[in-house]
Order: C-alpha cells, then structure tokens, then sequence
C-alpha cells in the first residue's frame, strides 16, 4: 500500500489578517475537516477546503493557499482524478517552494510521487520520493523521511527487486519506533506483509498483517484497517483456509460502506473477484469483476 500523508488545511492566521468573524468562520472549518477526515468524507472534505481556500485568498495568506491546494490535490487523488490531482500539486508546490515552506515542499513531492506511481509511471515517482526524501534528510524530519522510505520501499516491491523493497521497509520501521508511531509502524508492518507476500513467504506475510491489525484496531483508522482486512482475506485465501478467507472479506465489505475512496473499492472488488475463483465460485468472481472494471475505467477516463 502506498503511505500518503493526508494535508489538510492548518489554518492559524495572524489576528491583524483578519476580522473576529473571520476567525471563527475558519476554527469551524479547521474543526470540520478533522471530523471528515478521521471518517474519510471526501466529498464533505472538499467542500470545506474549498471555502478555505477561498477565505485565504479573500484575506491574501499564501501558506493557507497553498495547504488548501495541496489538500485539494489529496482529496482528487483519494478520488481517482489524477489530472486535478496533479494540477494542485504542482500549484501547492511552487507556492511552498516560494514561501520557502520545505514540510510543504516535501509533502508536495511525496504525492505527486504517488499519483505518477499509481499511474504506473514508475521512473517519475522514484525521482519525486527521492527528491522528497533528500530535502526532508537534509532538516532531520524524521516524520517525513519515514513516509518516503515507505513509498520507495513499496515502489521497489512492486518491480520485484525485493532486497531494495525490504532494506527501504526496515529503514521506514526503525525511523517509525524511534517516534513511537503506531500508524508509521502499523503501515511498515503492512507493507512488509505486501513485500513478503510477493516472495511467496505467505505465513510471514499473514503474521505481519495480523499484527498491523491490532495496533490500526487500536487507533481506529478505517481506511488502513479495511486494506489491511482485504489482505488478510488474500492471505487466508493463498493458505487455502475459505473459511477465515470469507471471514475477514466480508468484515472488509462491511467497513467499506464507511470508506469514501475509490482506490480502496477498486482493489476490494478485484481481490473478492480473485478469492472466489480460488474457491470455485464463479458466479460470485464474475459479479466482483464486473464492479472492478466499472471502478478501474471509472478512474482512468479521468486521466
């Protein structure tokens, strides 16, 4: 799974910027989009960020401009219309860049590194996590560095160059556990599961899922915990145990009625689809195919 940090607008305005009026009008959306983001509403999300944006603009603070941008990019790529995607990025980004704001810069990097790597575009991404992560060495944000080991890590995974994939891994976990992270080391165990499940090493790849679940369960992120519960339910699947495979895939659906994001739902339907074949049913692996293509074309007729 790609680690994405999700930048949602901080709004802390100086008060000789703006009215008192001004000032609760944007600590209720600040409060809004925290409430929106831990239930993954996108579409609440983006209504709120565009009156961010337009407050900031209306009373000229740059840095609130460009942390709605960057949100704004977030929430299309969450949807999967990566030319919008893209085109605020790259706004948010030259605006950090000229406030000199190098978190911004660095979390710009990173997502744009994200969408060219779901579009397959697998040279670009390499050469926006790596420029992320040599800025982010460079002032010591560990934070930030861990999210870019986690992107390179899985980018090597994905074009089987598994040492590669496996030393960026442990590099992202040791940064992780250093800041007592338990959403950092929950998708570092993830990953590792993803990595290991690759190398056909499927009883370690379940035992690191297992134990991202319980600590994801801890914290309660929905979005995490369902992609940890589709690969589970592969898992399972690959152990050849249906029982505990259509176990964990149906507390899969169930929670994805909660989750507004279409990357997620795409790859829920095509590994339900994958499971049931597994399992000889096909009438059930025909309909979950269906929903994939529905959802994969959905996404790139936005490209």
């Amino acid at each position: 799974m790609k680690y994405i940090l999700l930048l949602i607008t901080s709004l802390v305005f100086s008060s000789f910027c703006f009215s008192q009026n001004d000032t609760n009008t944007v600590i209720a959306l600040q409060n809004k989009l925290e409430l929106f983001q831990n239930n993954n509403q996108l579409d609440s999300i983006l209504f709120y960020e565009n009156k961010a944006l337009s407050i900031s603009t209306k009373i000229n603070y740059k840095r609130g401009i460009a942390h709605a941008l960057g949100s704004l990019g977030l929430v299309y790529k969450y949807k999967g219309d990566y030319s919008k995607a893209l085109n605020y990025f790259f706004k948010s980004l030259a605006d950090c860049e000229k406030l000199d704001n190098k978190l911004g810069v660095i979390i710009n990097l990173g997502n744009i590194g994200t969408v060219y790597d779901a579009q397959g575009d697998m040279s670009k991404a390499l050469g926006y996590y790596f420029k992320a992560l040599k800025i982010s060495e460079s002032i010591d944000d560990k934070h930030t560095a861990s999210i870019q080991y986690h992107n390179i890590a899985n980018l090597y995974g994905n074009q089987a160059m598994f040492s590669k994939s496996e030393e960026y891994h442990f590099k992202a976990l040791a940064l992780d556990k250093s800041l007592n992270d338990k959403k950092g080391i929950a998708t570092t165990l993830m990953d590792l599961g993803s990595l290991y499940s690759l190398n056909d090493s499927l009883r370690k790849s379940l035992n690191y899922y297992l134990e991202a679940l319980s600590i994801l369960e801890e914290i309660g992120k929905k979005g995490e915990i369902g992609t940890c519960l589709i690969n589970i339910s592969a898992g399972y699947t690959d152990l050849k145990q249906k029982k505990k495979a259509e176990e964990y895939l149906l507390k899969t659906f169930s929670l994805s009625k909660e989750i507004d994001d279409i990357e997620f739902k795409k790859s829920l339907e095509k590994v339900a689809s994958q499971i049931y074949v597994e399992f000889d049913n096909y009438k059930e692996a025909f309909t979950h195919y269906e929903n994939y293509i529905i959802l994969r074309d959905s996404i790139f007729n936005e490209i």
